[in-house]
């Protein structure tokens, strides 16, 4: 029953796509409050490593049926919890239509800083210091968003370090 009503929409660990991976190794339970929770430790022994040398950061975009997606992003080799107990809400840019449900620059949650950025019509988010300051000292950030498409789509799109998300 918790896997039908649970789905991965899509993982990154780094820049690298591991949603198929996430899928199979994924496990829920029902929580002490009644609800549902997952727990994930991203290890390059399961994800591969896709930047040899540097901690990497892991985003997962997950949704429980009759909700929002959610995102959650976690620092590797470190235990990465998700749940369905709080309500989950898109932070909505209506300047274009384009609903924002959460972002990170590495480890830090951003989501104010692209929604400020998506209502005075920038679409095009650039992955770099400049933009969210050091939110990780020493260490190589992806941005990712987990966003509703001006046609209705929810995606999550990673940038790598300089490079950018077109919003659409």
């Amino acid at each position: 029953m918790l896997q039908g009503s649970f789905r991965v929409l899509r993982a990154f660990f780094y820049i690298r796509n591991v949603t198929t991976n996430m899928r199979r190794k994924i496990q829920l339970r029902t929580s002490t409050s009644g609800g549902t929770e997952f727990f994930i430790t991203p290890v390059v022994a399961v994800f591969g490593d896709p930047f040899y040398g540097y901690t990497k950061t892991m985003a997962v975009a997950y949704q429980f049926r009759g909700q929002s997606p959610r995102l959650v992003v976690g620092i590797e080799r470190a235990e990465m919890p998700g749940d369905n107990s709080s309500p989950a809400g898109a932070t909505y840019a209506p300047v274009n239509g384009i609903a924002i449900y959460g972002a990170y620059y590495g480890p830090a949650d951003v989501t104010t800083a692209v929604v400020e950025k998506v209502m005075t019509g920038v679409v095009r988010i650039q992955a770099d210091n400049s933009v969210f300051g050091e939110t990780w000292a020493g260490n190589s950030k992806v941005l990712v968003i987990l966003y509703r498409t001006s046609q209705g789509v929810d995606t999550l799109a990673a940038a790598g370090p300089g490079d950018c998300i077109v919003l659409g």
